[in-house]
């Protein structure tokens, strides 16, 4: 999961990263889009 938020950190598109790496695009978005702490 650490990989596919860095490479949307690196503007790569969210469902090309998802169906690459084999997560959940919902769980990815929802932690791209959580504020930092």
């Amino acid at each position: 999961m650490d990989c596919a938020c860095a490479l949307v950190a690196w503007e790569r598109r969210i469902s090309d990263v998802c169906r690459s790496l084999g997560v959940s695009r919902a769980q990815l978005s929802i932690r791209v889009h959580r504020p930092s702490d």
